[in-house]
């Protein structure tokens, strides 16, 4: 995949937030109303940590993320999980665990979350569904 990639306008509020923390230019922000909002806001707004200066985007291959624990650990919380079809999830959570490296992500829905985590056996590695 190409590291060059075309947004559309964003149409939604989720969208226009991820937009604003993406560091697209021009984008006018509802007041943040969710937990997830006011993160992306806070982010949106420089003070969201993280190093680098932009996002980290994980693509899942197979059930397997194409970034390390470590990658993804030192990137959070500025890290999006895409979908393939335009969609993204949000990083809500990476920490070990019994010797379990986990990320957990967030696709924000109306009325939920709905949650994805990925498990690696070491910081090197690459996390892979627990749904599988």
């Amino acid at each position: 995949m190409t590291d060059e990639i075309t947004l559309d306008a964003p149409e939604t509020r989720l969208e226009r937030f991820l937009a604003a923390a993406a560091g697209v230019e021009g984008i006018t922000l509802d007041e943040p109303e969710t937990r997830i909002e006011k993160y992306l806001y806070k982010i949106a707004q420089g003070s969201g940590g993280g190093s680098g200066g932009g996002a980290l985007v994980v693509h899942e291959v197979d059930g397997t993320l194409d970034k390390t624990w470590q990658e993804i650990h030192d990137s959070a919380p500025l890290v999006w999980q895409t979908d393939g079809d335009g969609g993204y999830r949000i990083l809500v959570a990476v920490f070990e665990e019994d010797g379990d490296f986990i990320v957990t992500f967030a696709e924000p829905q109306p009325n939920e979350n709905i949650m994805r985590s990925y498990v690696a056996t070491s910081a090197s590695g690459y996390p892979a569904s627990n749904a599988q």
